[in-house]
This record gives C-alpha cells, structure tokens and sequence, in this order.
C-alpha cells in the first residue's frame, strides 16, 4: 500500500507542477511565439507580418505552443520523479548506467534540435523565401498565414527528430547485433546505412526523383561528416590515453 501512496502523491506533484508551468508559459505567451519567429530572423527575407483567417486561429496556435514548451520544461521534473520512484530497487551500477544514458538522451535531443532550429530551419526559410519576386509585370509575395507558418516550424523539427532517433536507434541496433567496435561498424556498415537514408527519403519526399535524390544525398553528406568527425574524435582519444599512460 505504501507504494501506491507514493504514486497517488507523486502524481498529484505532477499534475500541479504541469499546471503551474502551464500558468507561467501562458503568461509568457506573445515571448514563446517571438521565439518560434527567430528562425526568420537570421535570414535576408524575415517576416515582417502574419495573416490569420479565423478569428480563432491565433488562440489555437497560442493554446498549442503553450502546451508545447509546459510539456518540454515538464518532462525533465517527470523523468527525474520515474527515476527517483525506481531507484531504490536498483543497484548502484544500474542507477549509474541509467543517468548515462538520460544524460546522453538529453544531450543529442537538444543538439539535434537547436541544431535544426539554428541552422536547418533558417536556411529552409530563406530558401523558400527567395521565390518571392516583384517585377514590373506582377509581384509573386508571399502572404503568410500564422498556422501556415507554425505548421512549417513543427513540421520541420517533427522530421528531425523523426530522422535524428531513427538514425541514432538504427546505428544502436547495427552496433548490437554485429558486435562490432564503433570504428569497424562506421567503416563496414555503410551500405545498410545508405539502404536506410534511401528508404527515409523515399517515405518522407513526394513521388518525384528530384526530391527523393536531395534528401538520400543530403543525408549520406551528414553521415559521411559524422563519421569523419567520430574517426577523428575516437584518434584523439585513443593518442590522449597513450600519452596520459606514458606519462603514468
């Protein structure tokens, strides 16, 4: 019965924590939004206005981006309560292996997604951004609606995130079942990975050559830096070991 205390309470603690991050995202609504313009902001063609056609549709979108981050700055106070809740019928290797892990989780969810908002998204925008023409004939500008916008945002770091955990499990699984060190596996597995990045591209683009071959090769590039850096970064290392045994 006392464990079912705890999770009743524990719950509780959770829901009143949501609530009040929620509460404090509200109150910081109009910021949350200016954030989610950032990426417009970095490149030669910002947005200088939205348009919305429903009278409802700027609420909406403020609702949705409010539950967003709660649930981002809430997630982390939830993961530490699961964590707190089963650490004591684990060892203390086990504890110790399971915060490597979050902490790893952590770190390649935010590089993976600033990286996306920095660099991805603000070279996605000013791409699109530059058909925008005016002539002496006809201007071709884009009017922008809010939803429109949000949508292409959280659209581009679904993808992301999509193709960041997939990779990552995908390399995971390689490394498992081969029983390969990192280096053997980069060097020996390129094909499945290539397989991988083609079938990605195949589901995520429409059913034109063009766009298929820009994401697969746009991906193998990735890949290939990844693995260069990681050859270079594991040298490193191994030269920083024999050195420090050396000098032992």
């Amino acid at each position: 019965m006392f464990y079912f205390y705890e999770l009743a309470l524990r719950f509780v603690f959770l829901c009143v924590s949501f609530a009040l991050t929620g509460m404090i995202c509200y109150s910081y609504r109009k910021d949350l939004l200016f954030l989610l313009l950032l990426p417009s902001f970095q490149t030669t063609h910002p947005i200088t206005h939205l348009i919305f056609t429903n009278p409802v549709e700027v609420f909406k979108i403020s609702i949705f981006i409010v539950l967003l981050f709660t649930f981002l700055f809430w997630f982390p106070y939830f993961i530490w309560n699961c964590l707190d809740f089963i650490r004591p019928a684990l060892y203390t290797k086990e504890v110790k292996k399971l915060e490597k892990y979050i902490i790893w989780v952590v770190l390649i969810f935010l590089i993976g997604n600033l990286s996306t908002y920095y660099l991805c998204l603000p070279t996605l925008w000013d791409f699109f951004s530059s058909f925008e023409e005016r002539t002496h004939l006809i201007d071709i500008v884009l009017e922008l609606r809010a939803e429109s916008y949000f949508d292409f945002i959280f659209d581009t770091l679904i993808v992301s995130n999509i193709l960041l955990w997939g990779y990552m499990f995908f390399f995971w699984f390689l490394l498992k079942a081969t029983q390969l060190s990192l280096t053997q596996a980069i060097l020996s597995l390129k094909k499945y990975f290539y397989l991988f990045f083609l079938l990605v591209a195949t589901i995520l683009t429409p059913p034109d050559l063009s766009s298929q071959l820009i994401v697969f090769f746009s991906l193998s590039i990735i890949y290939e830096c990844f693995c260069l850096f990681l050859i270079i970064f594991l040298n490193v290392l191994i030269l920083f070991r024999f050195k420090k045994r050396i000098n032992v």
